[in-house]
């Protein structure tokens, strides 16, 4: 109900949260939830498929997501998704596209960067990561009767190897130089997120990250959309396999912590988080993003 939804939000604002993130079923299709969290926040990002276009008077920063150019995108989203969350974006200053790369779309990377610089759409990145339960299906004979799994095996599947990771680098690396105002994407974040070969150590005992910059962070908390706490790790992917996880806002947001701690002795750390949070700013506020100068500050 609007009550129930208003009495959330507000009591997440007066604990203090600055910066909502909406994502998973389809935010798009809850205006009135997104509507009503406008009263507490004028930023914040939704995380959207593109399919209906978010109501001109919510403020937030739109994330398009696709799974690749459009013959790719349209046999896991379905014909003309691609196309649409193209015009969904285009003209719209709140909106950018959100590419997940896989094993299977790294070729389309350039294709799609094209397309968003003839629309003046600017275009940025995310890792397909794993969850416990993807991982246990391409283990298991489940899979082989499993109507919501249909599409990967053991031997083929969406998963990132180091190599696929570091061709993907290669090629956004070379996207960022030729498309330097449609690429919103940080070669320091490409460098960390694709050619490191592991961004997170891992608790042998309980397989979490001991070094992430979500879990365990009080002021980040995950809520389903009953507004009930989500079960499992307290991070913004809690069924994602924390050994594969490389999602966008976290590996972000663990590399400033990292660099954060360097800064102090190191020159060249500190010149690698104001890289960072220049990004940062464009990536999460767009239009809106503070001068850089304030940033430094």
């Amino acid at each position: 109900s609007r009550e129930a939804y208003d009495a959330f939000f507000a009591a997440e604002a007066a604990r203090g949260i600055n910066y909502p993130l909406f994502s998973g079923g389809e935010p798009s299709l809850n205006p009135m939830a997104l509507r009503i969290a406008g009263k507490y926040w004028n930023n914040g990002i939704v995380y959207t498929n593109g399919i209906r276009k978010i109501p001109d008077d919510v403020s937030f920063r739109i994330a398009i997501s696709i799974w690749g150019a459009n013959e790719r995108n349209t046999r896991l989203r379905g014909d003309q998704a691609y196309f649409t969350a193209l015009d969904t974006a285009a003209g719209d200053s709140r909106a950018f596209i959100y590419l997940t790369i896989n094993r299977e779309n790294i070729d389309d990377i350039a294709e799609i960067v094209r397309d968003c610089a003839d629309r003046h759409i600017q275009v940025s990145f995310n890792d397909f990561g794993m969850t416990t339960e993807y991982i246990r299906l391409l283990e298991s004979a489940d899979a082989v009767d499993n109507p919501f799994f249909r599409m990967s095996t053991k031997d083929s599947n969406l998963s990132l190897r180091m190599d696929d990771r570091r061709k993907a680098a290669d090629i956004i690396d070379a996207m960022i130089d030729d498309y330097p105002d449609t690429v919103l994407y940080s070669k320091l974040l490409n460098d960390w997120v694709h050619r490191t070969p592991a961004i997170h150590t891992i608790d042998p005992q309980t397989g979490l990250a001991t070094d992430c910059a979500y879990i365990g962070a009080d002021w980040h908390r995950g809520y389903g959309f009953d507004l009930e706490p989500l079960k499992g790790k307290r991070c913004c992917a809690p069924e994602f396999d924390c050994g594969d996880c490389r999602v966008g806002p976290v590996a972000t947001f663990t590399l400033m912590m990292r660099l954060a701690g360097q800064m102090r002795r190191s020159k060249q750390a500190q010149q690698d988080l104001l890289e960072l949070r220049t990004f940062m700013m464009r990536y999460y506020f767009g239009d809106a993003a503070p001068a850089t100068d304030r940033i430094a500050d």
